[in-house]
C-alpha cells in the first residue's frame, strides 16, 4: 500500500484566529468592564480610610442591612465592631449592632453608591455592544486566508511526486476564506447574544440578592474566563473542520479518495480513536469518531490530533 505525507492541522494555524475573537470580546464587552471596575475601584481607594472596618463595609467585603453585619471578619475587624458595640449572634453568625457610627454609616453608602454606578455603567456597556461591528475590524478573513495558504503549500509538497496538481488561485482562496469567515461569525455573533444576556442577568441577580462590588467584579472575570475558553473552542473547531474540508476536496482533485487514520499513539488518545488507528477509510465516508456516535475524519473531533495519511489509488485493502 503506497502512501504520501498527510497534510498536518498546526497549531498556528487556530491561534491567530483565536486571538481575533478573544480580541473582539475583549474590546467591545470585557476590556470596557474591565477598565470600568479598575476606574471605579482607584476612585474609591483614593478616598477611603485607614479603619479596617470602614474599609471592608466600603468595599463590600462586609455586608450592613439593618443593623446586621455579616460575612467574613478579622482580627482588626473584630477590635472595632466590639470597640463599637457590636454583639455577635452565633446562630445566624453575624454582628448586631444598635447604632451604627457616622463615619461607618458613610462607609455603607460608599459602598451602595459604588456598587450603583459599577452596575449601571457595566448594563450600559453590554447594551452598547456591537458585536457585527466588532467583528467587522479585525482579521478574521486574513488568518484563515494565511491558513489556506499553508494548507495548500503542504498539499503541493505531498503530491508532487505523483503528478501536476492544480493550483488554487487567489480567487478560490479569497472566496474560501470569505466563506470560512461567514460561518465563523455566525457561532461568534450567536455565543455573543448569549453571553451578553447571560451577563446581564447575572448583574441584575446580583443586586437582587443583595450582593456587593467583589462579588460583581468576580462574576464579571469569571464570565471573561469562559470567553476566553470559548474563543479557544470555536477557533480550533472551525479551523479544524475548514481545513479537513480544503483537504479533502485538494485529495479528490489529485485522484485520492482514501486514507489511513493514523492517531498520536499516546496516552492522550481517546479509547475510540486507538480502534481506528490504522485502518483504511474513504474520505466521503468517514468512521464514527465523536463522543456522541458522529462520523469524522482525523482531526474534525474537537481536540483530535490524529491525522489522516492518504493513500494513493489503485491498491486494494480490507480493514479486518
Amino acid at each position: 500500500m503506497k502512501t504520501l505525507r498527510p497534510i498536518i492541522l498546526r497549531n498556528s494555524y487556530f491561534e491567530d484566529i483565536e486571538k481575533e475573537i478573544n480580541g473582539i470580546w475583549y474590546r467591545w464587552i470585557y476590556g470596557r468592564l474591565l477598565k470600568i471596575i479598575d476606574t471605579i475601584g482607584k476612585k474609591e481607594l483614593q478616598n477611603s480610610a485607614t479603619d479596617a472596618l470602614y474599609d471592608a463595609l466600603a468595599y463590600g467585603r462586609l455586608d450592613y442591612d439593618a443593623g446586621v453585619i455579616s460575612r467574613n471578619t478579622n482580627a482588626a475587624i473584630l477590635k472595632i465592631l466590639r470597640s463599637i458595640g457590636a454583639k455577635y449572634d452565633g446562630r445566624s453568625e453575624t454582628w448586631k449592632v444598635d447604632s451604627l457610627p457616622p463615619k461607618y454609616s458613610m462607609a455603607v453608602a460608599a459602598a451602595d453608591s459604588r456598587y450603583q454606578a459599577l452596575r449601571q455603567s457595566i448594563i450600559r456597556v453590554l447594551d452598547d455592544a456591537s458585536i457585527t461591528a466588532a467583528m467587522s475590524e479585525v482579521g478574521i478573513e486574513t488568518s484563515f486566508y494565511d491558513t489556506i495558504n499553508r494548507t495548500e503549500a503542504q498539499f503541493q509538497e505531498t503530491v508532487k511526486s505523483i503528478r501536476i496538481p492544480t493550483v488554487l488561485t487567489y480567487e478560490d482562496k479569497i472566496r474560501l476564506a470569505r466563506q470560512w469567515t461567514g460561518n465563523l461569525q455566525l457561532y461568534i455573533k450567536k455565543w455573543s447574544d448569549t453571553n451578553i444576556l447571560d451577563l446581564r442577568q447575572k448583574v441584575l441577580s446580583n443586586v437582587v440578592a443583595g450582593q456587593r462590588f467583589e462579588n460583581l467584579v468576580k462574576t464579571i472575570e469569571g464570565n471573561y474566563e469562559v470567553s476566553k475558553n470559548k474563543a479557544r473552542f470555536l477557533a480550533r473547531q472551525e479551523t479544524s473542520l475548514a481545513v479537513s474540508s480544503l483537504r479533502q476536496q485538494r485529495y479528490a482533485d489529485a485522484g485520492i479518495t482514501r486514507y489511513r487514520w493514523s492517531s498520536s499513539e499516546d496516552e492522550r488518545v481517546r479509547h475510540s480513536h486507538k480502534e481506528l488507528n490504522g485502518k483504511i477509510f474513504d474520505f466521503s465516508n468517514p468512521p464514527i469518531s465523536g463522543e456522541n456516535g458522529q462520523t469524522g475524519n482525523p482531526g474534525e473531533p474537537f481536540g483530535c490530533r490524529c491525522v489522516a495519511i492518504p493513500v494513493l489509488p489503485g491498491d486494494e485493502f480490507i480493514n479486518d
